[in-house]
């Protein structure tokens, strides 16, 4: 079936340059010709969904690690990160026809603009945001409200994400109940991102995370862990100071401290890299002929 509309769209439209895929599978339909053509992406640092196969089982790791060795072996491979690539390539060893690193594209114009709107329901109060599903294994709350309950401050811990009885009751927990405001899912985040004095971020693996990207957008400065991977592609040259090791409550409680203290600029330089325009180049690129 995928193969006749493959074929019906060639008639209609002509030579197919560049074939885009989120996922691997597709290659059962796809006649050799246009393989060479066809580009995967990978989403995803797998590095620490195999140390926590490790941890597990010796035998579930070999076998995860064979599964992905063969998913992306003799494919042409976009990886979101550096960190995604090293991976792959040197963690898993698998063996790409092709494998490059292409950053996810973000019209910064646009996030800009939408910071701009009114929302009656953003704190007048200072305040930290968090904008992160409740997820502790990966974005570690748990971490971060260690951290906010060390700090002296008056600013408000502000969470963009939906309300949850685990939530509430971690929030109890530390006795941060006074201090920590669950905003719920947010059609639009932007202006949460513009009128924080700070963004958080606490996860323990990311794949490239956008809300650093689309905070430092806006010109509100991050706090990251250091995690793999994307968060030291983001926070580079003089940014790469707030990145704090994953875990450690007290570093990033004072690396929190010090950035609402600080002035913090942040030059168009450090957002170039994640434009639309920029990114857009790079897949236009793929559809050229390579020469020697």
């Amino acid at each position: 079936m995928y193969t006749k509309k493959i074929k019906k769209l060639e008639k209609k439209l002509g030579k197919i340059d560049l074939i885009l895929s989120n996922f691997t599978s597709t290659r059962p339909f796809l006649s050799k010709r246009l393989e060479k053509n066809t580009y995967y992406w990978l989403h995803f640092d797998y590095k620490n969904s195999l140390e926590n196969k490790k941890k597990q089982s010796k035998k579930e790791f070999i076998k995860f690690k064979k599964k992905l060795y063969k998913k992306h072996t003799d494919k042409n491979i976009i990886c979101v990160s550096r960190g995604a690539e090293e991976t792959l390539l040197n963690y898993i060893q698998a063996k790409p026809s092709s494998s490059q690193v292409i950053y996810n594209p973000f019209d910064i114009n646009q996030i800009r603009s939408l910071a701009r709107a009114s929302n009656p329901e953003i704190p007048s109060k200072p305040y930290i945001l968090h904008p992160a599903r409740f997820d502790i294994a990966q974005k570690r709350h748990d971490i971060l409200f260690q951290a906010f309950s060390q700090l002296k401050t008056n600013h408000l811990l502000v969470l963009l994400t939906k309300e949850s009885e685990k939530l509430t009751a971690l929030i109890k927990e530390y006795k941060l109940s006074d201090r920590v405001i669950v905003s719920g899912f947010q059609h639009n985040p932007y202006p949460w991102f513009k009128q924080a004095n700070l963004t958080v971020l606490s996860s323990d693996w990311e794949g490239l995370p956008s809300v650093i990207i689309e905070s430092l957008a806006v010109g509100t400065p991050v706090v990251s862990t250091d995690c793999p991977s994307g968060p030291r592609e983001i926070l580079t040259e003089e940014l790469s100071q707030w990145l704090t090791p994953i875990r450690d409550p007290e570093s990033l409680a004072q690396k929190i401290a010090k950035a609402l203290e600080s002035n913090i600029q942040i030059q168009s330089t450090a957002i170039t890299p994640f434009s639309d325009k920029e990114i857009l180049k790079q897949y236009i690129q793929l559809t050229q002929p390579i020469t020697s």
